[in-house]
């Protein structure tokens, strides 16, 4: 029986001489495996061109008999991004917001308001005027995907002098009893953050050094509470370009 699929493509790994698996967070069916051709036909060329990380595109798709991964056919383009592969900074945050989407989701169920929401992020990300200052944006996504997800911490409970509790995801009045936490200073500068959006984020005064920190310190937030963002390949390659 086939399915029309609603993607947004995350990654791409060789399966065989003939063909790639590209993995995908589908409306419909959460995150799916599609068979795709490696061939150098003109389609072939097309279809890989739609399904680079970040991807939005429309298929036809048919589950293989015992087994997980979905066949597809007559794929077509949902948003075709302007900006995101001829912009190294873009590609890049592109990437680590694929990949970050990837593992977070990995055993999710289907979602259709987070699936509009990542695709209208994508948009986001793909129409900021050329020039834009693209520091904030990774951390901003963070902080908007945690609070999809259900797992942002309640930003009104920050007080003067609060810390933050990274385990149980709250800001307190005293020390937390796990070193898992961020001192005043730190917690200070994280609410903000959190209060932040993409239009407001860019206008906190934040240097490089703060930045990793933050960054840094969502992803250990993730993987408390979601899933193991420690080793994310597109990290250096992030910080490469910031």
């Amino acid at each position: 029986m086939d399915i029309t699929l609603r993607c947004i493509a995350l990654r791409t790994t060789k399966h065989s001489d003939r063909h790639s698996i590209v993995t995908a967070w589908s409306e419909q069916c959460g995150r799916v495996g599609l068979l795709v051709s490696a061939g150098n036909g003109r389609e072939d060329r097309r279809r890989r061109a739609l399904m680079m990380p970040l991807g939005m595109f429309e298929c036809q798709a048919r589950q293989r008999p015992g087994s997980d991964l979905f066949h597809i056919s007559e794929v077509v383009p949902i948003y075709v991004p302007a900006t995101l592969t001829d912009s190294p900074t873009r590609s890049a945050v592109a990437l680590f917001m694929a990949e970050v989407i990837e593992r977070t989701l990995r055993d999710a169920p289907p979602d259709a308001p987070l699936t509009r929401a990542l695709m209208a992020t994508v948009e986001l990300l793909d129409t900021l005027p050329a020039g834009s200052d693209l520091a904030m944006f990774p951390i901003t996504f963070l902080c908007q995907f945690a609070r999809l997800m259900g797992i942002a911490p309640e930003v009104d409970h920050w007080r003067r002098g609060s810390y933050f509790d990274l385990v149980d995801g709250r800001f307190r009045s005293s020390c937390p009893l796990t070193h898992q936490h961020l001192t005043p200073d730190h917690a200070r500068i994280a609410a903000a953050v959190l209060r932040a959006d993409f239009r407001t984020a860019g206008r906190l005064p934040l240097p490089l050094l703060t930045r990793r920190a933050i960054l840094a310190t969502l992803l250990q937030y993730f993987t408390l509470h979601l899933a193991d963002l420690t080793t994310l390949r597109s990290l250096p390659i992030l910080q490469s370009l910031s």
